[in-house]
């Protein structure tokens, strides 16, 4: 890639001044009239920039709090390990259960399942 020397960067800045110099004789031969539609439309399209600029900022302001909510209820969730089943085993294991490969009847009758085990049955002794 080419580097510009001093001599294009003159030659730029020539340029721009020229250009400018040019619109700025363009502005000074218009009609007041027309010198004050385009001041009006010019502070119309700021106003607009401004009116959508703060919006956005709300709503980016909005989605960072959900964001640090959401963040600070999943490490409260993974620090105190999450809730416990109602038989004292952890809800992970039923998670374990759903995701295995065993028929879903054996889930239908988990209460007796959980009385055999509590009576410590569950042998051979049928």
């Amino acid at each position: 890639m080419k580097e510009k020397t001093t001599d294009d960067n003159r030659g730029e800045e020539a340029f721009v001044r020229k250009v400018a110099e040019g619109l700025d004789r363009g502005a000074a031969e218009l009609d007041p009239a027309v010198l004050r539609r385009l001041a009006r439309a010019r502070a119309h399209a700021l106003e607009e920039g401004e009116r959508r600029s703060r919006r956005w900022r709300l709503a980016s302001r909005a989605m960072a709090g959900l964001a640090a909510a959401s963040a600070a209820g999943i490490t409260l969730f993974v620090l105190y390990g999450g809730p416990v089943g109602v038989r004292g085993y952890d809800v992970v294991e039923d998670v374990e259960l759903l995701a295995s490969a065993d028929p879903l009847d054996l889930l239908e009758d988990m209460d007796f399942y959980a009385w055999v085990a509590e009576k410590g049955g569950g042998g051979d002794e049928i």
